[in-house]
C-alpha cells in the first residue's frame, strides 16, 4: 500500500498527508504539490501559460471560413428582408384615379415647360438639381429596378451615379425626381376632394420609380403616400389615407407626356 501511495505522490496526483508530515525534517514532509503560499513565477510569454489561445487562433480555418460565409449569406438575406419591408412601406395597392379637373391640360403644359427650363439650366452646370434627394419626407428611389434606400445624401448619390453613369441622364432624372414635381398632383387632388383639407397629414413618404429604355426614353413615376389623422368628434371625416402621383415619359423623339392621378380612402 505504501508503495502505491508513493507512486501516486510522485506522479503529482494527490498530496500525502499523515502524521509524519508534522516533522519538517522527515523526508515524507515534502509534498508533490507546491506550497500555496509560494508565488508562482510570471510566464515569459502568453503562449507558454495559455498555449490553447495561440492554437485556437488558427484552429479549423476552413470551418471558420464556412461559418463566416454562412454569416455573410445570412446578413445578405436580412438586408433583402429589410429592403423588402422598407419597399412595402412605400407601396399601396389602390385604384388610382386620373385627375381631370382644374384645367389639367393647361397645367400639364405649364409644368412641362417649367421643368424643361430647369433642365436646360442644368446643362451648363456641373451640379444636379438642388432638390434631388433632399425630400423633407422619407423617400425611396428605384432606378431601373435597383432600390436606393433612404440614407445620407452622399451615400445615396454614390449609388445613383453608379446605377446611372451618364451625366445628362443624371441631370434629367434629378430635375423631375423630387418633391417639387409632386406639388401639382396634390393641387389636383385638393381641387377634386376639398374635404381633404379638414385632415391633418401624417406619415407622409415619397417614392420615385425611374426606368430608362434603349431608345433613350425615360419614364418617371413620382408618388406621395400619406396617412390622415381623423377627429373622432367630427363624423364627416371618413378618410384614413391618400396618395398623389405624377407620371411623365420623356422621349428624345416626341414631346413629353404627363399624367396626374390620386386616390383617397
Amino acid at each position: 500500500m505504501k508503495a502505491i501511495m508513493e507512486k501516486i505522490r510522485y506522479q503529482g496526483k494527490i498530496k500525502i498527508v499523515n502524521e509524519l508530515n508534522g516533522n519538517r525534517q522527515h523526508p515524507e514532509f515534502q509534498s508533490s504539490f507546491p506550497d500555496l503560499l509560494t508565488v508562482t513565477p510570471k510566464p515569459n510569454n502568453e503562449d507558454s501559460f495559455y498555449p490553447f489561445v495561440r492554437v485556437d487562433e488558427n484552429f479549423d480555418l476552413k470551418g471558420r471560413k464556412n461559418i463566416y460565409q454562412v454569416d455573410s449569406d445570412f446578413k445578405k438575406r436580412m438586408n433583402k428582408n429589410i429592403e423588402k419591408s422598407y419597399y412595402n412601406h412605400f407601396i399601396e395597392n389602390n385604384s388610382w384615379t386620373v385627375s381631370d379637373q382644374l384645367k389639367s391640360l393647361s397645367n400639364i403644359e405649364s409644368t412641362i415647360n417649367h421643368f424643361q427650363q430647369n433642365y436646360d439650366n442644368l446643362k451648363f452646370s456641373s451640379e444636379l438639381d438642388e432638390s434631388f434627394m433632399t425630400d423633407s419626407n422619407p423617400s425611396l428611389f428605384i432606378i431601373d429596378g435597383t432600390v436606393i434606400v433612404a440614407n445620407d445624401k452622399e451615400t445615396m448619390m454614390k449609388s445613383f451615379t453608379k446605377i446611372t453613369p451618364d451625366i445628362q441622364t443624371q441631370k434629367l432624372i434629378s430635375t423631375y425626381a423630387n418633391q417639387n414635381f409632386l406639388h401639382q398632383s396634390y393641387v389636383q387632388l385638393v381641387s377634386e376632394h376639398p374635404e381633404i383639407q379638414q385632415y391633418q397629414i401624417k406619415n407622409s413618404r415619397n417614392l420615385y420609380i425611374v426606368d430608362t429604355f434603349v431608345d433613350g426614353s425615360i419614364k418617371l413615376v413620382a408618388t406621395n403616400l400619406s396617412d390622415l389623422k381623423t377627429d373622432d368628434n367630427n363624423p364627416t371625416q371618413k378618410y384614413k389615407s391618400f396618395g398623389t402621383r405624377a407620371t411623365i415619359v420623356l422621349s428624345p423623339y416626341n414631346l413629353p407626356t404627363l399624367k396626374y392621378s390620386h386616390f383617397v380612402k
